[in-house]
């Protein structure tokens, strides 16, 4: 199969290092009681508001719930915290020291909440991978198609061989509106497809990407995603 773990570790942190707000995940743990307020909030925090069951994923904080497709694989934290700190060291590498501690800052107001598989790991029928993080914001000047206009942007810089396939347009899942764009990659002799639509909650950007090896698993995941709900 597609070796994922590189590809797309870029994407999850690279979405996260965002011009508007400069500056682990654990998804099968139990929920805790989240914080009655955003003051002095981490994103670890927003992130431990989370639980999966083996069907749903919810976060208690960002009072949101969404079904996952049937079957399919979560992967622990430590492969999700290997990502972020992957991205980071990508991202760091040509970078003034300045930069890198924007970097630095950005990494720890960030989480993935998940990423799901459609097999285990190693799995050669593994075509799709299905991830959701959240960043806490600084900042929440800009809107977001802002957030996503600069992210977009990011995303292309970081790969020379990435292409736009469409450019920002919205998405609307339970009531909210997203901001979503779609992105083509060549990448170490692979090529996949990515999208990423993102929101804000809270005074936190949350967001989802989808990367696509084939075509497969594309209706399994809009699927997924029309099941997301927010608490009213």
């Amino acid at each position: 199969m597609r070796h994922f773990k590189q590809s797309l570790v870029l994407v999850l942190f690279v979405f996260s290092f965002s011009l508007t707000a400069k500056a682990q995940s654990h998804g099968t743990e139990k929920a805790k009681n989240p914080p009655a307020t955003t003051e002095n909030l981490s994103a670890q925090e927003i992130a431990e508001s989370g639980s999966y069951d083996g069907k749903v994923y919810r976060n208690e904080f960002l009072k949101l719930s969404i079904t996952l497709p049937e079957k399919w694989t979560l992967l622990s934290d430590d492969v999700n915290k290997a990502a972020l700190e992957a991205g980071k060291d990508e991202i760091s590498k040509n970078k003034s020291q300045k930069g890198k501690e924007e970097v630095e800052k950005s990494i720890s107001n960030t989480r993935v909440l998940f990423q799901a598989l459609p097999f285990p790991p190693g799995s050669p029928d593994n075509t799709a991978v299905f991830a959701c993080g959240i960043e806490k914001l600084q900042s929440t000047n800009s809107t977001v198609q802002t957030y996503a206009e600069q992210n977009k942007k990011l995303v292309l810089a970081a790969n020379e061989k990435a292409t736009l396939k469409k450019d920002l347009y919205s998405t609307v899942l339970d009531g909210v509106t997203f901001s979503t764009f779609e992105i083509a990659v060549e990448k170490e002799g692979m090529s996949y497809n990515q999208t990423y639509i993102v929101t804000y909650r809270k005074g936190i950007a949350f967001f989802f990407v989808l990367t696509f090896f084939d075509n497969t698993y594309k209706e399994t995941l809009a699927n997924s995603l029309k099941t997301l709900t927010f608490e009213k």
